[in-house]
């Protein structure tokens, strides 16, 4: 009959049974949850392999600087700051030396000086591991 839910048969085991005692809507719920519960335990996010602390740390400094071409978003801009002409800043290479506490960040690009010629320059900086500029160590 349409709508009634299975009887099971006395050949079936006691475990069986009980399942097929339970109500239609209750035996559902427990298959989703089980099977969101199974997709979240072995999720690749969650691989611990992954998550060691020197790996959250190379993730955590990678994240400081531009993916595209490895610009320090915040050096570039007090570099650009202090430039005669902010609009001919164009970012070369920037390189970074772990400190533990901080880092050393060590960026060259090309800009326009005073008469206009193009010149090369470097600004090196300490800066923290939130990406914040602590101090300006060089800049020549």
């Amino acid at each position: 009959m349409p709508g009634k839910d299975y009887t099971p048969t006395t050949a079936l085991s006691a475990l069986t049974q009980h399942w097929y005692s339970w109500p239609k809507l209750a035996r559902w719920c427990l298959i989703v949850v089980a099977f969101f519960t199974l997709i979240s335990a072995v999720s690749p996010d969650q691989n611990p392999v992954a998550q060691t602390p020197a790996d959250a740390r190379a993730k955590l400094i990678s994240a400081l600087f531009n993916g595209p071409d490895g610009t320090h978003l915040n050096l570039s801009i007090i570099a650009q700051a202090g430039l005669t002409h902010p609009d001919s800043f164009q970012h070369q290479q920037t390189t970074y030396q772990d400190m533990g506490e901080y880092l050393v960040v060590n960026m060259t690009y090309q800009a326009q000086n005073e008469s206009g010629e193009i010149v090369g320059k470097l600004t090196r900086a300490k800066v923290d591991l939130t990406g914040k500029v602590i101090s300006i160590l060089e800049n020549r």
